[in-house]
Order: C-alpha cells, then structure tokens, then sequence
C-alpha cells in the first residue's frame, strides 16, 4: 500500500495519518515499560542518565503522554543507588521543601555532586602521608631561566 501521487494536500495528509498516525500507539507500551525501568543506579554518569531520561520524556510527549517535574524527580530520587542513600535523603528534603522545583535544578546538583566526588576520589588516590612526585618535564624557574640564557 503505497502513499498515493497527488497534489492535493488535504489527500496526502490524510493518507500519511492513515499510514503512520497509529505509531504512538505501537510505542507508547514500550515508552511505558522503558520509563518503569529507567533507573539512576544503572548509570556511572549522571549526565547519561539526565540525556535518556529527556530523550523519553520527550518520546513519551510525542506519544501524548506528559511528564511532570514531579514524575521526573521522583524518579530520579526513587531509583538512587543504596550506596547513597543520605544524599538521596538530602535532596527529598530540598524537594519537599521546595528548594528543587525542576528536573534540571536537581540534575545540576547531582552533577556538581559527583564532580566532587571524582576530585576527592583522586585527591585519595596515593597512600596518606605521601608526597606527589612532580612530573618529569617539571622544573624550577630559576633553572628554566639559566636554560633559555645558555639558548640566547
């Protein structure tokens, strides 16, 4: 069944609705099921998280289906790893008090969060009590400047 070769627009909008205007019901069941499954703990990034989660908030309102602020961060705190817990409470506490209003107030949060996290875990990378040795290419200024003297 093929779109038919016409000029007139009213007749190729109608056969392209009859051909394609049934694709939100064909996705909206797995929309549905990718959104009850779609967790935080799954993710190493948040931001990948943040990245799926908008591209099926955005899916699920083509399909007709809206997503609220709300849904989107319950979801996000509902699905927090067991590991963090406390900052999980932390931020209930921010939402129902108002403080995080948006999906992205809370998203930006989490992000910094896990900067954070990424430079204390190297800060602690090498055992407590030793120095960092200094990189191989690394000199004093007073050398550096006798070094460009000999060049001049």
């Amino acid at each position: 069944m093929g779109i038919p070769s016409t000029k007139n627009p009213k007749e190729l909008w109608d056969a392209l609705k009859g051909r394609f205007g049934n694709i939100h019901d064909s996705l909206l069941p797995e929309l549905i099921v990718q959104w009850n499954e779609i967790r935080l703990l799954d993710y190493k990034k948040v931001n990948d998280f943040n990245k799926d989660m908008l591209r099926l908030k955005a899916r699920l309102n083509f399909c007709g289906k809206d997503l609220t602020e709300d849904d989107m961060i319950q979801k996000t705190l509902s699905t927090f790893p067991t590991s963090a817990i406390i900052l999980m409470n932390q931020y209930r506490l921010e939402y129902d008090s108002k403080r995080i209003t948006t999906f992205n107030k809370l998203i930006n949060l989490l992000q910094v969060a896990e900067r954070h996290n990424e430079v204390l875990l190297n800060n602690n990378a090498r055992p407590v009590g030793t120095k960092k040795v200094p990189e191989s290419n690394h000199a004093s200024v007073k050398g550096w400047k006798d070094i460009q003297r000999t060049w001049n």
